[in-house]
């Protein structure tokens, strides 16, 4: 039986998702979006359950992408490159349209590709000294997919600005245009409820109308941005930058 890297938890109305590869700072896999991917699609057949949490296990939200999964990127095809990509962005479509809230709780460096959970939520709450960000321009890579996933909530030019910023560490009484709220860690878990409760106080399904409402449109303006991205990403892990950027980090790591 395939390991599951998430930790679930359903209470009442709230699902509390929790990637759970503690190990590898909770570094995203293709078996992880799969997972997530999957629970997403069937958590709607329940009407039990609305309200999605999503968080990292132990200190970390997640590191991106698994440094190992992607050094082994150039030598796939680039069908298979394409396929994994498309994965990715079928997860942010479901993040994107899920009708009811979502709320994402970062506990900790959520870094790279760990961005598309911060722009597809309805609210953020964030740790303060939590490292932010995208250091994929350090690497010599161009995020296509998670750039255009940014951009759903921050519009083209902002996510420009976020992506090549770099990592950044948040700071209580700042702003990030991924985060909605930045509290210290002696706050922060209680706040993560007060949110939780201020949700189930609103109808939600008039929630989700207006939800559904609004984002529908703007995937429909996004969708063809994605279809080149998708295309662009996986061009993009054929280059030297790419291969002499992930030797470097794994020599770092060693």
């Amino acid at each position: 039986m395939k390991k599951s890297l998430l930790n679930i938890q359903a209470s009442g109305d709230v699902i509390r998702i929790i990637i759970s590869n503690p190990k590898n700072k909770n570094a995203l896999s293709p078996e992880i979006f799969e997972q997530l991917s999957e629970f997403i699609s069937n958590t709607l057949w329940y009407d039990s359950h609305k309200l999605l949490l999503i968080t990292g296990e132990g200190d970390s939200f997640s590191a991106g992408a698994d440094i190992t999964y992607l050094s082994q990127l150039p030598h796939l095809t680039l069908q298979k490159r394409i396929n994994n990509c498309q994965s990715v962005v079928d997860l942010i479509k479901k993040l994107y349209l899920y009708p009811y809230p979502v709320i994402v709780a970062v506990n900790g460096p959520a870094i790279g590709a760990a961005t598309i959970f911060l722009a597809t939520a309805d609210f953020v709450i964030a740790k303060e000294g939590a490292l932010i960000g995208n250091p994929e321009f350090s690497i010599g890579f161009a995020p296509f997919v998670t750039f255009t996933a940014i951009a759903l909530r921050t519009g083209l030019e902002g996510a420009l600005r976020i992506v090549s910023a770099g990592p950044v560490s948040l700071k209580q009484g700042t702003s990030h245009p991924l985060i909605d709220l930045i509290l210290p860690e002696n706050a922060f878990h209680t706040e993560i409820e007060n949110i939780i409760n201020r949700f189930r106080n609103i109808n939600l399904r008039a929630f989700s109308k207006l939800k559904l409402f609004a984002r529908k449109k703007k995937w429909q303006d996004f969708a063809p941005l994605f279809e080149d991205a998708i295309e662009l990403n996986a061009k993009e892990y054929e280059t030297q930058d790419f291969s002499r950027g992930i030797e470097k980090v794994l020599k770092h790591l060693k």
